[in-house]
């Protein structure tokens, strides 16, 4: 995963948004999580945008200096600096990690959040969904891996398959949150359930 200290912030802890941008390069794959660090609009807009906000109450001029590299075109890499962090995982069985939390078929789930940011959210659902007897959620929350649109057009439409309806786009949002999957018989069919605001109020819907 990604953290970072700002010593300019003197002592006051990141501003929750960035903490949150930070988390979401979080996966199993080391190079992904390293091209998520070097994304610059991740990085010095939607993660440093909330810390320049935050630096203005400690260190003015480190907000301006920031504020200036994120509009700085000839800039190849993010304006503040970032660690990988590497931790020990263990990984489960959907199985026995369904056994543990005392989830049983005659148990409903509401909603499954995958935060990962790899290949692995891909096969982490299928596998989830090819079970006998396995959980069904009514809403599924994840990211699709950086493997292109074809990848991801895969992955809907294995979720369509499963009886879950996916919104749009890979992503909901341009700014990279989480897509979503829903269950047909549950939340209904309307494909423009899992359609962004932004997109249906702006030009895009009419593409």
């Amino acid at each position: 995963r990604i953290e970072a200290q700002v010593p300019d912030l003197k002592g006051r802890p990141l501003p929750a948004e960035t903490r949150q941008r930070l988390e979401w390069g979080t996966a199993a794959d080391e190079a992904a999580v390293q091209r998520w660090s070097l994304d610059r609009w991740q990085m010095d807009h939607l993660a440093g945008g909330p810390l320049a906000e935050a630096l203005d109450g400690t260190n003015r001029s480190a907000a301006a200096a920031l504020r200036r590299c994120a509009v700085d075109e000839r800039r190849t890499e993010p304006c503040w600096r970032t660690r990988l962090l590497k931790f020990n995982a263990t990984m489960l069985p959907w199985h026995t990690l369904l056994d543990a939390l005392g989830v049983t078929p005659a148990k409903h789930i509401d909603l499954l959040v995958l935060t990962l940011h790899d290949p692995s959210v891909e096969v982490m659902l299928r596998t989830l969904l090819s079970m006998r007897d396995g959980p069904r959620p009514s809403l599924l929350y994840f990211r699709h891996s950086y493997l292109g649109p074809k990848s991801s057009a895969i992955l809907r439409e294995t979720l369509r398959q499963q009886g879950y309806e996916v919104s749009a786009h890979s992503e909901v949002s341009a700014w990279g949150e989480n897509s979503i999957a829903w269950r047909v018989d549950r939340c209904g069919g309307d494909e423009g359930m899992g359609t962004p605001m932004w997109w249906r109020a702006g030009s895009g819907g009419d593409e």
